[in-house]
């Protein structure tokens, strides 16, 4: 019987590695940043915090319905939301 107790983000930094090419950058293989966060629960991985840093940002969602940039941003979202599923 395994007893080791993984962490919220090293299950998701492992299903990253099951799941996407070799070729694809993962969080585990990443740089990190330059400077660390001190967050008291760390469950998302850095990709997730970042994409989520962007949905929410104030440009993001000021420029999601303007009409000229509706497909632009649009075919972005899909994309974030792709990446989101792959995180999950």
């Amino acid at each position: 019987m395994n007893t080791e107790c993984k962490t919220i983000k090293e299950l998701l930094e492992e299903r990253e590695l099951e799941q996407l090419s070799p070729y694809a950058t993962t969080c585990k293989n990443s740089k990190g940043r330059k400077r660390p966060r001190n967050e008291q629960f760390e469950i998302r991985t850095e990709f997730q915090r970042d994409r989520d840093k962007i949905l929410h940002s104030k440009s993001f969602r000021r420029i999601k319905h303007r009409s000229f940039y509706h497909h632009i941003m649009t075919i972005s979202e899909q994309d974030l939301h792709i990446l989101w599923k792959l995180h999950k």
